[in-house]
């Protein structure tokens, strides 16, 4: 039974420390995470909840596999105030291999 947290790691990528935050509050709709370059640029994707059981967001490799592919699709990290939401993150998983 996974735990109900928020949680804060940080994570090297490309040689940039991200700030990431997972939100598996229980009364939201869905699950956050939310991928910080600084205080102002950040990415965030949403999960069901469905999705979130058969992944695990606290692994490092999990994130790792989400930024490179937010950079890939066009979230310049490096730019201040450069905000990316993906409402419904769940074709991520397979698209990404997050559940293996």
């Amino acid at each position: 039974m996974k735990l109900f947290r928020k949680e804060t790691k940080q994570i090297t990528v490309h040689n940039t420390v991200f700030q990431y935050v997972v939100n598996e509050t229980p009364n939201n709709e869905s699950v956050s995470l939310k991928i910080y370059s600084s205080k102002t640029s950040y990415f965030e994707v949403l999960f069901s909840w469905e999705g979130n059981y058969r992944i695990n967001l606290h692994r490092p490799n999990t994130c790792a596999k989400i930024i490179k592919y937010s950079i890939e699709h066009g979230w310049d990290y490096s730019q201040g105030n450069n905000k990316i939401k993906v409402e419904q993150g769940d074709f991520l998983i397979a698209k990404l291999g997050l559940d293996k």
